[in-house]
């Protein structure tokens, strides 16, 4: 199953210390250096629940021991020519998603 965002950002608070400018961020969710990237990834997991984005950026693997449960197209090993079409088109529609975004402040200027 594909995590949300949120998920994705809990996941990355299990008390991990990353040293940057002679210091250490406590947290890479909230430290200004990190979250811009942080809050991109998320995005990208919170598509695959959005209606309007799941069929590109998700899929389900027929027969597979995970049977029925959607995952990501963009992290999907290409074994054939169609799976790159599929992540070609789901890099253009997480790309257009995120047009506006700010790196500062990640804030979502679309619209």
């Amino acid at each position: 199953m594909i995590r949300t965002g949120e998920e994705y950002r809990t996941g990355l608070r299990d008390g991990r210390e990353i040293g940057i400018d002679g210091g250490r961020a406590q947290d890479v969710t909230a430290h200004p250096a990190f979250k811009p990237v942080v809050d991109l990834k998320a995005r990208r997991y919170d598509m695959a629940h959005e209606p309007a984005w799941a069929e590109i950026m998700s899929y389900c693997e027929p027969g597979a021991t995970n049977a029925g449960e959607s995952c990501s197209t963009l992290l999907r090993p290409p074994t054939e020519k169609a799976h790159w079409h599929e992540k070609w088109r789901a890099v253009d529609a997480y790309l257009n998603d995120i047009r506006g975004m700010d790196a500062k402040t990640s804030a979502n200027k679309k619209g």
